[in-house]
């Protein structure tokens, strides 16, 4: 499972904001900034793909290209 996590500033202490599933074979998590700087979220590498997971927002998932003969 993947859980987001929220610092509440206000009353400073941490919030669960959300919880979804990943593969079993799931071995990396990567931060996409937020904003300004960009859309924020989390990349998870899989093997064989990679999956952009957001709160509130649907997952994309990417195969990653294979060679010819492989």
């Amino acid at each position: 499972m993947l859980i987001f996590y929220e610092m509440d500033l206000g009353l400073n202490h941490v919030v669960r904001k959300f919880s979804t599933p990943v593969d079993n074979s799931a071995h990396m998590l990567v931060q996409v900034p937020g904003e300004p700087y960009g859309p924020g979220g989390i990349l998870v590498v899989s093997d064989g793909f990679l999956v952009y997971k957001k709160v509130d927002h649907d997952d994309r998932e990417c195969a990653f290209p294979l060679r010819h003969g492989e």
